[in-house]
């Protein structure tokens, strides 16, 4: 099954969802997330270009490497949604930094999506897809009827 939607706004064409082969995969973006600067003291041996990914559900670190604790707690509640497609003026498409909790660290950190990813929710979750979960293909609802449902949503 085939689904795409497109919403327009102010003259802006959005694609909230992807083509899917299969009812069961989603995409999400795999993420960087790096060390831009530090405007204090680290006490962690960072350096500026220090940086994990992640890929899927999965961080990833370069070999050796370690990464504070509390500089990764301020970017870990944004990286799911960070992961997501967006609209582009939705400020997660466009805020793409955050800072250490540390006041004397300094650390600020950039996330930045990479490569797009297809996952499998089968792959990522043990919850079966129920049928009411599957969305509509495109011979039954089209990106019309997706706006005028968002609309009676809000």
């Amino acid at each position: 099954m085939v689904r795409a939607s497109v919403l327009h706004t102010e003259g802006h064409r959005f694609e909230s969802c992807t083509a899917h082969a299969h009812v069961d995969e989603f995409e999400l973006y795999d993420l960087k997330v790096s060390i831009e600067a530090i405007n204090g003291t680290c006490t962690c041996d960072h350096a500026v270009g220090d940086a994990f990914e992640l890929k899927g559900g999965k961080l990833h670190l370069p070999p050796g490497q370690s990464f504070c604790l509390y500089a990764l707690q301020s970017a870990i509640p944004l990286l799911p949604a960070k992961q997501r497609p967006t609209h582009p003026h939705d400020w997660m498409s466009t805020d793409a930094r955050v800072v250490c909790p540390d006041p004397m660290c300094g650390v600020v950190l950039l996330i930045e999506r990479a490569a797009r990813r297809m996952l499998k929710h089968s792959d990522v979750s043990a919850v079966p897809l129920e049928a009411s979960a599957i969305p509509p293909g495109p011979a039954t609802q089209s990106p019309s009827t997706d706006l005028a449902q968002a609309a009676d949503r809000s």
